[in-house]
């Protein structure tokens, strides 16, 4: 979803009841995201390099810009932002065909507004992606990775629905943008569309947890 050269602002999705939408990029969102990269920690947990260099973050952060402002890019982004305001978060995805299985999106956030940490915007804003990557790019199947010691990305994914099905190497470095050796190992959550329609879209696409069950428990019976 690369509109943001028009620099105009498309918006795809809305959720009125929390106040957020899934909108093109424009070139202001730009100068925003390059404002969260001043944080070496979101750079260290966002892409999964908890023992990169401050020099190394800096790189790396660079390098992420200039995937997200390539017209040839391999992924696609979205951004999150309440209405009417800046960009609290970025999403991005990539899509490939899978035999069996069909149209697949490998998907991430990064909330880099520091006060929607913590506060459930994250949760909402990739339940508020995850509708627009089934309705809106028709996939069969979402799937996410993130860093092994990141549970708190694997506590927002299960929340909206994903289930932890391997631990793998990079699948984000396979397709070339990811950060090769220095990778930390990852996770890999899955979430299908029979699951999204049947157990989450009833339920505004958060799941209630199960306050005494593990990480990757939560009620998948639908209403």
């Amino acid at each position: 979803m690369l509109d943001f050269y028009l620099n105009k602002k498309v918006v795809f999705l809305e959720d009125p009841d929390e106040d957020l939408q899934a909108r093109s990029l424009v070139h202001e969102d730009l100068n925003a995201i390059r404002g969260w990269f001043k944080d070496l920690s979101l750079v260290r947990y966002s892409f999964g390099v908890v023992n990169f260099t401050d020099s190394e973050c800096h790189t790396a952060a660079e390098d992420y810009m200039r995937l997200v402002s390539n017209p040839h890019s391999p992924c696609y982004f979205v951004a999150v932002c309440h209405k009417d305001s800046k960009i609290l978060g970025l999403c991005k995805y990539d899509l490939r065909s899978t035999d069996g299985v069909g149209r697949v999106a490998l998907a991430g956030i990064m909330m880099g507004d520091p006060h929607c940490r913590s506060h459930g915007v994250g949760t909402k804003a990739m339940a508020l992606f995850i509708r627009f990557l089934f309705e809106k790019e028709d996939v069969s199947l979402v799937e996410v990775e993130t860093a092994d010691y990141n549970v708190r990305a694997q506590r927002c994914f299960a929340k909206v629905g994903f289930e932890i099905c391997d631990h793998l190497y990079s699948l984000e470095g396979a397709l070339n943008y990811g950060f090769g050796k220095k990778d930390a190992p990852k996770i890999l959550m899955r979430l299908d569309k029979e699951r999204y329609l049947k157990c989450l879209a009833p339920v505004g696409g958060v799941l209630k947890e199960k306050k005494t069950h593990a990480l990757s428990t939560f009620d998948f019976q639908a209403p």
